[in-house]
C-alpha cells in the first residue's frame, strides 16, 4: 500500500469516527479486522462472541487481539470447523458431544484432539453418515438396532463394521419386501 491509499484510508476512518453518531463505537467487521492488522485502536472489549466469531473466521491471525473466555461452545466450534489451526487455542472442555460431532463433520483429522467419550450414538452415527472412515475410532458395540440401520441407509458400506445380529429381522424384512423393486 502506498503513503497515497494508507492517507486515503486513514482518512476515511477518521471520517467516519466522526459522522457516527452513537455514544458507543461501531464498526463493520471487515473495519475492526482493518484496524487490527494495522494498529488502529479498536476496544475490542466491547465486541460480542459472534462478533469475535467473524472477525476470527475472516483472519485467524488476530487470535491473540480478543479474550477467547468470551465464546461460547457454539462459536468454538463454528470457528474450528472453519479454522482448524486455531484448535490449541481454545479450553476444550467447554465443548458439549453437540459440537464435538459438529467440528468432526467438517475436520476428521482433528478426532485426537477431542474429547470423543461425550459423543452419544446419535451424534457418532451423523459423524459416519458424513466421515466413514472414521468408524475404527468409535466403539460401536453399545449401538442399538435404530442407530444401526439409521447409519446402513446412510453408510451400508460399514456392514461389516457393525453388529448386524441386531437388526437381523430388519434385514430379512428388506431382502423379501424390496429385493425385487
Amino acid at each position: 500500500m502506498d503513503k497515497t491509499q494508507k492517507q486515503l484510508i486513514d482518512s476515511y476512518f477518521r471520517k467516519r469516527k466522526i459522522t457516527i453518531e452513537q455514544p458507543e463505537q461501531v464498526y463493520e467487521h471487515y473495519e475492526i479486522v482493518y484496524m487490527l492488522k494495522n494498529n488502529i485502536y479498536v476496544d475490542v472489549s466491547n465486541l460480542y462472541s459472534d462478533d469475535i466469531q467473524l472477525i476470527l473466521l475472516q483472519d485467524p491471525s488476530l487470535v491473540d487481539k480478543f479474550d477467547l473466555n468470551k465464546l461460547n461452545d457454539q462459536d468454538i466450534w463454528i470457528i474450528i470447523s472453519k479454522q482448524p489451526s486455531l484448535i490449541n487455542r481454545f479450553d476444550l472442555s467447554k465443548l458439549d458431544g453437540y459440537a464435538i460431532m459438529r467440528i468432526l463433520v467438517e475436520q476428521p483429522l482433528l478426532i485426537d484432539k477431542l474429547n470423543i467419550s461425550k459423543l452419544d450414538n446419535r451424534n457418532i452415527s451423523q459423524i459416519l453418515e458424513l466421515q466413514p472412515s472414521l468408524v475404527d475410532k468409535f466403539d460401536l458395540s453399545k449401538f442399538e438396532d435404530n442407530d444401526i440401520k439409521k447409519l446402513l441407509v446412510k453408510q451400508p458400506s460399514l456392514t461389516d463394521k457393525l453388529n448386524l445380529s441386531k437388526v437381523d429381522r430388519y434385514i430379512n424384512y428388506i431382502n423379501n419386501n424390496y429385493s425385487h423393486v
